[in-house]
């Protein structure tokens, strides 16, 4: 990782971690966030049942939150649902959240 790419990954995870503050709901399992070289960030929700209205509306606000520490990109959301009986797929770069017990089977 080069020293310009360490300092948007710490700006990119501050930035998440502020956008999540209150937003994270009981059914929400993880949080992943990649970048690229094109300006782009990608928002990975992974919820463990199907995502409400209000789910959605927070997905949104999130990103927006965001937007506004990384006016010159552009920030997408995708979601999953995941049941509790399956492993969460990596697509991200970085994990921005994660419910306790998630990345367990990550590390055994």
């Amino acid at each position: 990782m080069k020293i310009g790419e360490n300092k948007r990954q710490s700006a990119v995870l501050l930035s998440i971690q502020k956008a999540l503050l209150d937003e994270i709901v009981p059914h929400l399992r993880a949080v992943q966030v990649d970048w690229n070289l094109s300006n782009e960030i990608v928002l990975y929700f992974f919820f463990d049942e199907l995502a409400s209205d209000n789910d959605f509306e927070g997905i949104v606000l999130v990103a927006k939150k965001m937007q506004v520490d990384f006016p010159e990109n552009g920030i997408r959301t995708k979601y999953y649902t995941f049941p509790l009986s399956k492993k969460i797929k990596s697509l991200g770069r970085v994990y921005a959240f994660a419910r306790k017990g998630e990345l367990l089977d990550n590390f055994i």
